[in-house]
Parts: C-alpha cells; structure tokens; sequence
C-alpha cells in the first residue's frame, strides 16, 4: 500500500470515527432533551468517558437534578469538574452554582466566583450576572456598586432578563451608574417582555407614580395584572388591595378576594392576614370565623403582627376558635415582642387581670409602660375586648395604655420603683400631654 493510500486511509478512518462521535453526543442531547433519559444516558456515558466536555456537562445536569437516576450531587460535581477543567462555560457556571450552594462539595464563596469568573469571561450571561451579584452584595470581594453594573450590563446585552431587571433598579436608584429614570424604563420594559414577573410588578409601580413623567392607569393595571396572572405572589396580593380599594379600577370586593386568595395559597403572609379578615368581616366573601382563624393562624405562624393579634382576640372570646385564656396570651405576646403597641396593651390587661398568665401587676405595667411609650390610644367603652378583660373601662379622650398604667400606679403601692410617681394625673399627663 502506498503512503498517500495510507495516509487517505488513516484520514477516512479519523473522520468516520469524529463523525459517530458527534452523532452519538448529538443524539444523546436530543434524547436528554426529549426527556428520553435512558437514551440519554447511552448515548453520553461512552462520549464522556472519551473526555468530551459537553457530555460531561449533560451527564452533570441528569446527575444534579436527579433524570432517570438518583439524585447525586457528588456524582454531578464530578461530571462538570471534568467539564469545567476543559474550558467549557456551562459547566464552569455550574460548578460555580454547586460551590455557592454548598451541594456536593464543601461550601465556598471564593471557589464559587472563581469559577463564575472563568465562565463570565468566556461571555456566558448567567456567569456574568451572577458576578453582578457578588459584586453588588459584596460576597468574598469588597462591595462595588459600579463592578456590579458592569457585569449586569454585559449579561442584559445577551438578554439575560434578571440582569436587565437589576440594572434597571441600579438606574432607577442611581446605584453604580448615573441615576436614569428613563433607561431603567426601558430595561424594566425588555424584562417584563420577557415575561419577568418582578419586571412588570416595578413597571406598574413605576406607571402608578409617574415615573419619568409616564404615569398611566392602563398601563399600572395591566403590568400588574400580567404579574399576578403569570403567579407573582407580590403582584397577586397587590392587585387584591387594588380591588379592595378600587385604586384605578372600581371597587370589588369578589375580585380583591380572589387575588388575596391566589397569594395567601402560595404563602404569603400578608395575604392570609388580609383574607383572615375578610372571612372575619365578610367582605366579598361569607362571613365564616373559622376560616378566618385558619388564615390568621397561617399568618401569624410567620410573624405577621396583625394575624397575631387577630388571633389573640378570637382565642380570648373564643370566636372561631375555642376560647383560650392561655393561647391568647401565646398570640399577644408575639405580636407584643414584635413591637405592636395594640398587643403589649393587650397583654398588660392580660397580667393585671390574671387571665392566661399569672397575674402579675409589675409585668402589667412594664406592658402599659411600653405601649404607652409608643402612643397607643386604643378603642373606648364600647369595646368588646375591654368586656372581655371584666368591663374595663376607659375614659373617653384618654390615651388607652396611658391611662391604664396610671391607674395601676395610683392604687398599687407595690408598683415597681422606676414607674412611680404613682399620683394617677402626673402619670397619665406624662404619656399624653
């Protein structure tokens, strides 16, 4: 045989071989694609076990999310390690994703950005905005608002729709760039076009208040309500106060109802309070206290001070709930350690009267004392919550938490020392006047 047949050959056998691989990796990608992971896995296992980066990659992918196998972070690692290793920006912006998260391997800031950085500066747009926010949170470098900026910029130059919703903020506050109220617009506009639910939620805020001198109702209403409709649990809860106050549309109390509800549902805790009290006072929906007390329970389980204090109200009249001297303390003494002047004022008659609590008169005025602090005024004789702690009585025109805590002190010879004078007028005129 000739050298130049030899070598033609040779050349014939290189190519075939080149041309099945590309075959096989192609149809494993199709497969995975598919969602046909068993072919998938066939086809990329021999690819990648012949060191091609992009099987690697794929085989990180069906090992990170679990595809047609157990779930395996070690085992993903591994994969876009070997990927990575040889260039490919994918996998670098996975590997980066892996260490930040901490998932198969051992958590790291600095190996994250390492990794992000190599991929970023390859052009790969998730790398890039996730440099964005290192940059801007100041994780593993010091926080730089205009290297931030710089990378948002060149991953929203590739359509990347978070970057452009983040450097639409950078330029609506002036952070890291000139503050430029039109260009956020109009990022803000590519985002939301793109169907970024945060997007549209600002661009109708932004058209709600005239921002750059475009206000618009059309506009408020229906990039909210693109928001709420494709499941944004901030615009849902929003569009329910839109209906519940008929801000630019009319006023609808069914329609407030549903969008709380879609909000309250995927757990925001905001909504459940607000659909509590709806169900409380039924307003476009029949009134039911139980379902009231469940939505308030659900919120108050997340710290919202308003549920809490709601549900220690039903606890101690036992409406929509069984009466509980004890349980309502429990959801006045949350609220109360959140700062909720109605709560502390409520657990001070709780401890003055000994109901759920030990009766305990310094406690009493130490809660008087501190909503009294923060103006609590409170609601007058009528209240069912005053019958409900034995007909106390207030004053008309008086400060509710002052007044008590200057009562208290006046009759009380044990008050502690640092809440004297107990002389009931110096007392009550040192929180009013």
């Amino acid at each position: 045989m000739s050298i130049l047949r030899l070598t033609f050959t040779l050349t014939s056998i290189l190519l075939l071989t080149s041309t099945l691989g590309y075959a096989s990796l192609q149809d494993g990608m199709n497969a995975f694609h598919s969602g046909d992971y068993e072919l998938a896995l066939k086809k990329l296992v021999p690819e990648a076990s012949q060191n091609n980066p992009r099987a690697q990659f794929y085989l990180g992918v069906i090992h990170n999310f679990g595809l047609g196998v157990p779930q395996d972070y070690k085992e993903a690692v591994k994969w876009y390690q070997m990927a990575a290793d040889q260039g490919d920006p994918e996998a670098q912006n996975s590997l980066g994703r892996m260490y930040l998260t901490g998932l198969g391997v051992t958590w790291s800031y600095r190996k994250a950005m390492e990794w992000y950085e190599k991929s970023a500066h390859q052009g790969y747009a998730d790398s890039q905005n996730s440099l964005g926010k290192m940059h801007l949170e100041g994780r593993t470098v010091p926080r730089d608002d205009k290297e931030a900026a710089r990378w948002f910029q060149l991953a929203a130059d590739q359509g990347n729709v978070e970057a452009e919703s983040v450097l639409g903020m950078l330029y609506l506050t002036g952070r890291g760039v000139p503050k430029d109220e039109g260009k956020a617009m109009g990022l803000f506009q590519k985002a939301a076009g793109r169907s970024s639910t945060n997007a549209q939620l600002i661009l109708s805020k932004m058209f709600y208040l005239g921002v750059d001198g475009l206000q618009d109702s059309v506009q408020t209403i229906k990039q909210l309500l693109r928001a709420a409709e494709h499941g944004n649990m901030d615009a849902q809860r929003s569009l329910g106060g839109v209906y519940y106050l008929g801000l630019k549309v009319p006023q609808d109390y069914q329609q407030s109802v549903k969008w709380f509800q879609l909000a309250a549902r995927q757990g925001d805790p905001e909504a459940q309070s607000i659909l509590g009290f709806l169900y409380l006072t039924g307003q476009g929906v029949a009134k039911d206290n139980k379902l009231a007390a469940k939505w308030f329970e659900l919120a108050g389980a997340q710290e919202d001070i308003e549920a809490q204090n709601s549900l220690g109200r039903m606890f101690l009249v036992g409406e929509g709930v069984v009466q509980n001297d004890k349980l309502a303390a429990r959801w006045f003494r949350l609220a109360a350690e959140q700062n909720s002047n109605e709560a502390q004022f409520n657990l001070g008659l709780l401890y003055l009267t000994g109901r759920g609590v030990p009766q305990d008169k310094q406690e009493s005025a130490k809660w008087f004392r501190l909503a009294a602090d923060q103006g609590y005024a409170g609601v007058q004789n009528s209240s069912e919550e005053m019958y409900a702690f034995g007909n106390t009585a207030i004053p008309e025109g008086k400060a509710a938490a002052a007044y008590s805590l200057a009562q208290l002190l006046s009759t009380d010879a044990d008050a502690p020392p640092e809440v004297k004078p107990s002389k009931f007028n110096e007392t009550l005129d040192a929180y009013i006047n």
